[in-house]
């Protein structure tokens, strides 16, 4: 080729056509030799063949309307973002660029790290699928479906990630409408079905010959049809939702490679609320922390009247508090915290589920702080002294801009044995605590113990605290519910009670209730025909006719018919509610238990499944004078120590995965005593028993679940007076380190 000849074109696959942007083959061998004009002309029209083939790519991209494709860089910041993301997200593209994508997922999500977890899979895999709520500008939600891939370059190093995004949303909600069938199905058919099986004993009862030819053939028809009903349930729960992949990864979040550094966790036993005023008598002196120096001189003198500094500050926090509203609390639990010695101090409230620690932040400078955030309970420190009631401590990273210290401690706050939270406070160093014995310890445990007991308190007296502990709208109905409920956890001598109810923000027709009387305990659990907002009328009438007869002290059989007449009363036999009425005597442990319907307890003896607690049920309360007819039926069982009993209703075992598996019986008692067995607390176990619920329905329960755990544990009674302590409260320093 001379000089003065054109430069060939760079030569086409065969394949290529007109309309399809086909890569340019070069080879290099064909530049040897060619001058230096020719050589730069080449290289010109490979770079305008290689921008028209990315012009061409972006135009394809940006034609997909339907779908949001958009690529990261390593670390999820939004390198493109094409005409579907636009229109899906609300983001235009120069506001999307640059930004993190983890502002596309909820809260939730993001406090559980989960985006980030979503890039790991994606990078370790190659490609992962998530299916989730995600968020648009405007804060509204879409159920989507994304496909994650990493990129790679020719040398095979990652260079970031490319996101195909779908938006299920109808799908989504014709999912939610199947699950309201179902529920209608288990309610308002199958019960009913029910009580028209027991009408037809109540006929056999009367004895007419007749009678019983017509009873025989209503209850084979009734027989045959509770058994389409529950195939009918069964192949709906299967056949009526969305394909899911069974990856065990999607279901369970991987947990984080790393930690912070934690100095130690120190177990604690101490009845940290007997006297709040004497609680700094350890030792006296400068309200520094670990400056607690010897006793002053009155108190040398014997002057019973002198206080400390740290004793002078509980006392006026506590008279401070009788009339400081929920929302005061953060300032006065700093002015406590200064009186200590300790900065920094933040309550951190759990959510309904207990999946994350809220920080209850006043006007101060935290609540500007933007390092004070939302915390995971699986997956953080603070999370850690919730579950297992320690106090843990964890070494900060210096930080030149503040002259804070440098060792966090989280103390769990407990009131009484129901789990409330979190408190951090911040110490010099680990010396500040073990000086003078451990006072500046036992002085937080007790600080611990009053925030917790005022957080309790205050909650009754304005929303604040309320709205705090919840990470999503709750329906009517559950509002109902949650305002009825007893505390979740109970400890006292003899007993342990632990209880829960899901769904939480839409919960409708399932309840608990409990008492406990000296040498009594009293347990109820009910589920009320139907759903929503009438379930839960129709649940709050049984609690309260149910409280009103054991207030009363009317016996198992006269309650019974005492709740099923009031329940009888208002909805006229048109609606009513299966449960079952417990009574133990704390002292022989006798247990007595009346069964109006419900899905019977379980007794649990040395981690295992001893049997069922079967009695002839009743009718449900509410048919209107019925029970009389057919009896009630007490069943009586003699508890050992150590025995426990689980009360539930069926949405606990009868809840479907997505491919029709039942949650059952034996994975929930299993799940029980696996995590009894490893020294966890009750509250827990249950919640993580609850969490397991969730996640083999994926989080979305066709029916409520609630459940009530009973642990008798008779313990010798103590000499003088003196109450044994219990396990539930956060250990102090007579307690054995772990």
């Amino acid at each position: 080729m001379s000089p003065s000849e054109p430069a060939a074109e760079p030569s086409r696959p065969a394949s290529a056509s007109a309309g399809v942007a086909a890569p340019f083959v070069v080879d290099p061998r064909t530049l040897a030799g060619l001058p230096l004009g020719q050589i730069i002309a080449r290289v010109g029209m490979l770079e305008g063949a290689l921008r028209e083939s990315e012009n061409r790519l972006r135009l394809l991209v940006d034609a997909v309307t339907e779908y949001a494709i958009f690529t990261l860089d390593p670390d999820g910041l939004i390198e493109s973002w094409n005409t579907g993301a636009e229109r899906m997200k609300g983001y235009s593209h120069d506001e999307a660029l640059g930004l993190d994508f983890s502002m596309l997922f909820p809260q939730e999500d993001r406090v559980g790290d989960l985006p980030r977890q979503l890039l790991d899979r994606a990078r370790a895999q190659g490609s992962h699928e998530h299916t989730g709520w995600l968020l648009k500008k405007d804060g509204s939600s879409l159920w989507s479906d994304v496909v994650i891939s990493s990129m790679l370059d020719d040398r095979g190093r990652h260079t970031g990630f490319v996101m195909v995004m779908r938006d299920l949303t109808e799908q989504h909600r014709l999912e939610v409408a199947q699950d309201a069938f179902l529920n209608t199905f288990t309610h308002d058919v199958k019960m009913p079905i029910t009580a028209i099986q027991g009408f037809a004993e109540l006929l056999t009862d009367v004895g007419a010959q007749e009678q019983e030819h017509f009873v025989h053939r209503i209850e084979s028809n009734t027989s045959r049809l509770l058994a389409m009903v529950e195939e009918l349930i069964a192949n709906a729960t299967v056949t009526m939702r969305l394909p899911v992949a069974p990856d065990a990864a999607r279901e369970q979040p991987s947990e984080p490679s790393q930690r912070p550094p934690l100095v130690r966790q120190r177990s604690r036993r101490a009845q940290v609320f007997t006297d709040a005023r004497q609680s700094g008598a350890a030792g006296a002196g400068s309200a520094r922390a670990g400056e607690v120096g010897p006793q002053s001189r009155g108190e040398r003198d014997g002057d019973a009247t002198a206080r400390t500094a740290p004793e002078r500050a509980l006392a006026e926090l506590l008279e401070n508090s009788h009339e400081a509203p929920d929302h005061a609390l953060p300032e006065l639990f700093e002015q406590y915290g200064q009186a200590l010695g300790v900065t920094r101090v933040v309550a951190y409230l759990a959510d309904l589920q207990a999946r994350s620690l809220a920080p209850l932040l006043g006007m101060g400078p935290h609540a500007r702080d933007s390092h004070v955030e939302v915390l995971n309970v699986d997956r953080t420190m603070a999370g850690r002294a919730f579950q297992h009631l320690e106090v843990v401590r964890q070494v900060l990273e210096a930080d030149e801009s503040t002259d804070d210290g440098r060792l966090q401690v989280w103390l769990p706050l407990v009131d009484g044995t129901e789990r409330v939270g979190v408190l951090a406070v911040t110490v010099p160093d680990a010396d500040a605590l073990e000086a003078h014995g451990g006072a500046l310890e036992e002085r937080l445990l007790t600080f611990a113990a009053v925030a917790a007991e005022l957080i309790v308190t205050k909650t009754k007296y304005g929303d604040t605290l309320v709205r705090l502990r919840r990470t999503k709208d709750m329906s009517l109905a559950a509002e109902m519910q949650w305002s009825l409920l007893p505390p979740l956890a109970f400890v006292s001598d003899d007993v342990t009670i632990t209880g829960g109810v899901e769904p939480a923000y839409e919960v409708g027709g399932d309840t608990f209730d409990y008492a406990v009387d000296p040498g009594l305990a009293h347990l109820a659990v009910f589920d009320a025909m139907g759903h929503g907002l009438p379930s839960a009328q129709l649940s709050a009438l049984t609690v309260a006719a149910y409280r009103n007869a054991r207030r009363g002290r009317l016996g198992l059989s006269e309650l019974a018919r005492s709740v099923d007449a009031a329940v009888a009363s208002v909805f006229a036999a048109d609606a009513f509610a299966t449960g079952v009425v417990v009574k133990l005597d704390t002292e022989t442990g006798m247990l007595q238990w009346v069964n109006a319907g419900h899905p019977a307890p379980l007794l649990l003896r040395h981690g295992r499944l001893v049997r069922t607690l079967d009695v002839e049920p009743t009718l449900p309360f509410g048919l209107g004078g019925m029970v009389d007819l057919r009896g009630v039926h007490i069943g009586q069982e003699r508890l050992e120590p150590g025995d426990m009993v689980l009360l539930h209703s069926d949405g606990v075992v009868e809840a479907r995965s997505p491919h029709g598996a039942f949650f059952g019986t034996d994975r929930l008692v299993e799940l029980l005593t696996l995590h009894l067995a490893a020294g966890l607390p009750p509250t827990e176990t249950m919640r993580r028993v609850t969490l397991a619920l969730l996640d083999h329905h994926q989080g979305r329960l066709s029916d409520d679940a609630s459940f009530l755990l009973l642990q008798y544990r008779p313990q010798p009674r103590p000499e003088h007076g003196t109450g044994r302590l219990s396990d539930e409260q956060p250990r102090s320093r007579a307690g054995r380190s772990r």
